[in-house]
C-alpha cells in the first residue's frame, strides 16, 4: 500500500513540475554570444552574423560580442561571415520561452591568399588541425540522437569506427580497440569515467553521467590523434561546457529515462556565471525487486560549472562532477526470481573537482592551465547464490591529483606551434579479495587478496608543429615523452599527419603514429612482478578521403591499420587480451601470472 501510494506521489510531482515549468510566460527569447579565432582565442571585431531564412542580422562589437533579442520561439541556423575566414553556420539553434540561448563560436581563418573573399564551410564544424576520424557533436545533436537518450557515449556508438559489445553498457571498442584504452576531457580536465557504476580500471558504465544541457560541443577523436594526449591506445573524447546564464537567474526541472532533477544557472556579478544541476534516478522509487526480476539501481549526481573573468585576458573557470551509486540484490530475490546466480551490493562514489585558467597572451597565442583532483571509492561484496560462497569483495579507494598546460602560439600565418606539460600523482588503496575461480578451459586462478597501497606519478610532455605549406597542403608533426615510475618506463611517441585538398570539396589525408598506454595500477596492485611488464603500445596507421556534396553533406571514408605490441596477456588465456576482459565480462579479475610477449 505505502509503494503504491509513493509511486502515485512521485507521478503526481513529476506531472505537476512539468506542467509548471511548461507554462510560457513569453513566447520570444534571446540568443547572444561571442565569436573568437580558432588558432588564437582572440575576439573578432565586425563579423556578420545572419538568421538564415529572414532578414535579421548583426556584427560583432569590440569585445567579439553579439545579441539577439526578441526572437520567436523556435529553431534557427545561423551563419557567421569575415573576411579572411571561413564562413560558419550553426544549425538546431532553439529558442525557448523567456529564456537567453549563448552562442559561442570559432571562425578557422582561411588560407587563401586573395583578398576580400569570404570562403564557406558549411554547416560543419571546422577542428583545427584534426586528425582524420574525427567527429564534432552538438549539445543538440546529442539530445536528439534516436536511441541515445542524451547520453553522450551513446550517440558515439552509432559511428563506424565503433562497436558496442552489448546494450547494457557504455562500451566504446574503438577500431578494434577496449574501453581501457579511451579517455575523456572536459574543458581541459581529464575525467576519468563519464558513466555511473563506473568499471575499475576501465572507462566504461552502464549509465551516462554528464548533463547534457551542460553540454556546448563534443570532438572525437577515434585514431591518429594529436600528440597533447597521451597514456592511451585508442581515442580521445574531447567535451566542452558550456557557460552559465550571464543575465539573470534561470532554473529548470528536468525528466528523461536516466532521472529527474533540477538546474539553476545565473550570473555572478557583472564578471562571472555559474551552473548548478542535480539528478536522481527515479525509477527505483517505482518498482520493486519483485517487479523488475531483480535488483533496480539508484543513482543520482551533482554537476556543475563556475566562470569568473578576471579581465579580457584572464578567465577562471572551476567544474564540479560527482556521482552516488548504488545497488542492492538481496540474496532472497536472487533465490525466488532465478534470473542471477549472484547476490550482493554496489555502493560507490565518484568526485572530479578541477580549475582551469586561460590566459590569452597578445593576438597569437595563449594557454590553458588546470589543476584537478579525483577520488573514487568502490564498496562492491558478492556472493554465489546456491552456495552462499564469497566471491569478490572489493573497498579500494583511488585518488590522483593531475596537472595540464597546453600553450598555443601562430608563429606566422604558415606556421603554429602547440606545447606543454601534464603530470599526474596516484594515491591508492587497494583492499579487495577474488576467490579462486575457473575458466572455460579449465584453468584455476588461486584466491587473491590485496591490501596495499599503491603511489605512483606520470609525468610528459609534448610538442606539435603545424604547417600550412601551400594553400592546397598542410602537415603537422608532432612528439611527446611520458615517464612512469612503477615500472620505470619512459617512452616517446613521434606523430605525424597531412592533409592536401584536391579541390574546393575534396581533402585527402593520412596520419601515422606511435601510441603509448601504461598497465592500470589496479592490476598492477595483484602482483609486484607486473610492474616489469612493458608499456602496451599501438601503431596506428589512416588514410582517408572526404568530399562535400552541398552545405549539409558530406562523405567521409577511412582505411586504417593499428597494430598493438608488449599486450599483457594470461598465459591459461593466450587467446585472450588483458583489455579485452573488461569488455567480456565487465570487470578485471585476479591473475596468477601475466607476460608482454
Amino acid at each position: 500500500m505505502e509503494k503504491k501510494m509513493l509511486k502515485q506521489a512521485v507521478l503526481f510531482l513529476l506531472i505537476t513540475a512539468i506542467s509548471i515549468f511548461g507554462e510560457t510566460q513569453n513566447p520570444k527569447g534571446n540568443i547572444k554570444g561571442k565569436v573568437v579565432d580558432l588558432e588564437t582565442q582572440a575576439p573578432l571585431i565586425g563579423v556578420n552574423i545572419l538568421i538564415k531564412g529572414t532578414n535579421i542580422g548583426t556584427t560583432t562589437d569590440e569585445n567579439g560580442e553579439y545579441f539577439f533579442e526578441n526572437l520567436k520561439t523556435g529553431t534557427y541556423a545561423i551563419s557567421f561571415s569575415y573576411l579572411g575566414y571561413e564562413t560558419s553556420t550553426k544549425t538546431d539553434i532553439i529558442v525557448k520561452s523567456d529564456r537567453t540561448i549563448f552562442l559561442n563560436v570559432e571562425l578557422k581563418s582561411s588560407s587563401l591568399e586573395i583578398e576580400n573573399v569570404l570562403v564557406e564551410s558549411g554547416y560543419f564544424t571546422e577542428i583545427e588541425n584534426k586528425p582524420i576520424g574525427t567527429i564534432n557533436f552538438s549539445s543538440e545533436e546529442i539530445r536528439r540522437a534516436p536511441g541515445s537518450a542524451g547520453d553522450v557515449s551513446r550517440i558515439l556508438l552509432g559511428l563506424p569506427s565503433l562497436a558496442k559489445v552489448n546494450d547494457q553498457y557504455n562500451s566504446l571498442i574503438v577500431r578494434g580497440g577496449s574501453p581501457v584504452e579511451n579517455s575523456f576531457y572536459l574543458d581541459n580536465i581529464e575525467i576519468q569515467n563519464i558513466n555511473h557504476f563506473p568499471v575499475q580500471g576501465s572507462s566504461d558504465g552502464p549509465i551516462g553521467l554528464l548533463n547534457v544541457d551542460f553540454i556546448e560541443d563534443v570532438n572525437f577523436y577515434s585514431s591518429g590523434f594529436s600528440s597533447l594526449y597521451g597514456d592511451r591506445l585508442s581515442s580521445i573524447m574531447e567535451i566542452k561546457y558550456r557557460e552559465g546564464n550571464k543575465d539573470k537567474f534561470a532554473p529548470q526541472i528536468n525528466m528523461s529515462l536516466a532521472g529527474f532533477g533540477g538546474s539553476v544557472e545565473g550570473p555572478l556579478g557583472s564578471s562571472g556565471n555559474y551552473m548548478i544541476a542535480l539528478n536522481k534516478s527515479y525509477l527505483d522509487l517505482i518498482l520493486n525487486e519483485d517487479e523488475t526480476g531483480g535488483a533496480m539501481p539508484s543513482y543520482g549526481d551533482f554537476q556543475g560549472k563556475i566562470v569568473y573573468n578576471i579581465n579580457d585576458k584572464n578567465k577562471i573557470s572551476v567544474i564540479e562532477l560527482m556521482s552516488i551509486d548504488q545497488i542492492n540484490l538481496k540474496y532472497e530475490n536472487a533465490i525466488e526470481t532465478n534470473v542471477t546466480n549472484v547476490y550482493g551490493k554496489t555502493d560507490g562514489v565518484t568526485n572530479t573537482a578541477g580549475i582551469n585558467w586561460q590566459y590569452i597572451w597578445d593576438q597569437n597565442g595563449y594557454s590553458n592551465t588546470s589543476v584537478s583532483h579525483t577520488i573514487t571509492k568502490y564498496n562492491r561484496e558478492y556472493f554465489e547464490t546456491k552456495s552462499r560462497n564469497l566471491l569478490t569483495d572489493n573497498k579500494s579507494i583511488e585518488n590522483s591529483i593531475k596537472f595540464r598546460n597546453v600553450n598555443y602560439y601562430k608563429i606566422n600565418k604558415h606556421n603554429s606551434v602547440e606545447f606543454g606539460i601534464d603530470a599526474g600523482a596516484y594515491l591508492n588503496k587497494f583492499d579487495y579479495v577474488f576467490e579462486s575461480w575457473q575458466d572455460n578451459y579449465g584453468n584455476i586462478t588461486p584466491r587473491l587478496e590485496v591490501a596495499n597501497n599503491l603511489n605512483s606519478y606520470k609525468i610528459g610532455v609534448f610538442a606539435v608543429d603545424n604547417l600550412q605549406l601551400t594553400d592546397k597542403l598542410k602537415l603537422t608533426f608532432g612528439a611527446r615523452a611520458d615517464y612512469f615510475n612503477l615500472s620505470d618506463a619512459f617512452n616517446i611517441s613521434p606523430r605525424a599527419s597531412f592533409a592536401y585538398d584536391i579541390d574546393d570539396v575534396t581533402t585527402f589525408s593520412g596520419s601515422a603514429g606511435i601510441f603509448y598506454q601504461d598497465i592500470p595500477n589496479y592490476i598492477l596492485s595483484q602482483n609486484d612482478e607486473f610492474k616489469k611488464l612493458k608499456t602496451p603500445q599501438s601503431n596506428h596507421y589512416v588514410l582517408g578521403l572526404s568530399r562535400k556534396f552541398g552545405e549539409s553533406t558530406r562523405l567521409s571514408i577511412d582505411a586504417y591499420y593499428k597494430d598493438y605490441k608488449n599486450f599483457p596477456i594470461d598465459p591459461t588465456q593466450p587467446n585472450v587480451f588483458l583489455f579485452d576482459q573488461v569488455s567480456m565480462i565487465g570487470l578485471f579479475l585476479n591473475h596468477d601470472q601475466l607476460v608482454d610477449n
